[in-house]
């Protein structure tokens, strides 16, 4: 049984749905969507396109609950005035939950930061803010991301765009060997086989299905 579940955390697993997460602390912020100003570290300031109009916004830090995690977000600052006072707060629009690790180190990337979670407000889904959030990271900040042993329709087919980006490289490495054995590479689709195994697989496939994608994880770092 041990080692079965081993198996099953270990697998890049192809999940069904359209989203990574369902309940990222900071797209439930209680009734009002805002997060006050004084809990948040802000990063970045920049110009994005929404609905056809250039907007301001935010790159902020927020506290996850376990130690080596954050929460990173792309935010509005808006007036809230669903409570007196009213004052200035941000909104968050996507949200990305990341662990900062050093285990990794022998692939020769330096530190990661482990994707362990990503969503994107209901009512701002399909304006690309995913994207934006993975380039801004990636590109700005100069971080190297890896993705987690789970991923939804949404992330698949996010990596996979990424992969076919100017300015990006997607590396496969295989935890198990720690080894890259694929760099640079152009995912084909969000079942490539090198990367993901779909979750029936795991009951119904042949063994050599089962294990396919197994100590496989994706890469994302700046092309220099």
């Amino acid at each position: 049984m041990g080692n079965k579940l081993v198996d099953l955390c270990e697998q890049a697993l192809a999940m069904k749905g359209d989203y990574d997460f369902g309940n990222l602390k900071y797209l439930s912020v209680g009734i009002t969507g805002y997060i006050s100003k004084r809990v948040v570290k802000e990063i970045k300031k920049l110009q994005y396109t929404l609905d056809g109009e250039v907007k301001e916004i935010y790159l902020i830090e927020c506290n996850a609950d376990q130690p080596n995690y954050k929460y990173y977000c792309l935010a509005l600052e808006e007036l809230d005035t669903t409570s007196e006072p009213f004052v200035m707060r941000f909104k968050p629009l996507v949200a990305m939950l990341l662990e900062y690790t050093t285990k990794y180190r022998g692939l020769g990337y330096g530190p990661f930061r482990v994707v362990r979670g990503v969503e994107t407000l209901t009512s701002f889904r399909g304006k690309g803010l995913g994207k934006k959030l993975y380039t801004v990271l990636v590109d700005d900040l100069k971080w190297t991301l890896m993705g987690d042993q789970e991923q939804y329709a949404g992330a698949r087919n996010l990596w996979t765009s990424l992969s076919n980006s100017p300015g990006f490289k997607v590396d496969i490495v295989e935890l198990a060997t720690g080894k890259v054995i694929a760099k640079d590479v152009n995912l084909q689709d969000a079942l490539d086989e090198r990367i993901w195994t779909d979750e029936d697989l795991k009951l119904t496939g042949t063994k050599e299905e089962r294990m396919r994608g197994r100590f496989n994880r994706l890469v994302l770092t700046k092309v220099i």
